[in-house]
């Protein structure tokens, strides 16, 4: 109940919400807002649109594309114009929210987020600043397994011993199609 979450195909959700800045908001470059989307769309649909008019009516408009701009709040990966700022966990997933920044230009007197056709974006906090602010970089880490005392190397022929650890036959569940055609 306390942040925007928007929608183009689910009715419980607005498509559209307009903010009206007051004339004591000084003008500010850039907006940065904490976000993500659920029910993502593909990488080349937008999650939204951002439309910001300035004082003197000039409008600018910027699409949020996921993968890029933010991403799906169930199992968060990382993206271009994002940090991840937020991680949690529910009973099923790892959770995340995405902290991105976009350039208003003159500065806006009016925002307009719009959401995509086809997903739900979520936008938990917004911010303007004059200040270009940039997001800490996640560390990169390589991780090399190598023949040594805790990793042995192990040559696969290809066949597995039947009764192995690595024999599965019991598992499998013969004939196929014994439960009918498979149907896509």
């Amino acid at each position: 109940k306390s942040c925007l979450v928007l929608s183009g195909n689910l009715a419980k959700y607005p498509k559209e919400v307009h903010l009206t800045l007051g004339r004591d908001v000084l003008p500010s470059r850039f907006l940065y807002l904490l976000h993500a989307c659920a029910w993502p769309p593909s990488e080349k649909e937008p999650v939204g649109k951002i439309i910001v008019e300035n004082r003197a009516g000039e409008r600018r408009e910027m699409t949020v594309m996921n993968g890029r701009d933010c991403g799906n709040w169930w199992n968060p990966v990382r993206v271009k114009n994002a940090a991840l700022a937020w991680e949690g966990t529910n009973e099923l997933a790892r959770l995340g929210l995405y902290g991105s920044r976009f350039y208003l230009g003159d500065g806006a007197a009016r925002l307009t987020f719009t959401s995509g056709p086809a997903s739900v974006w979520m936008i938990v906090a917004a911010s303007l600043s004059d200040q270009l602010l940039t997001p800490p970089q996640e560390e990169t880490r390589t991780s090399v397994m190598a023949a040594g005392p805790d990793w042995l190397p192990l040559a696969f022929s290809g066949h597995t011993i039947p009764g192995s650890p690595l024999d599965f036959s019991s598992f499998q569940d013969a004939p196929a199609g014994k439960y009918g055609e498979v149907i896509v």
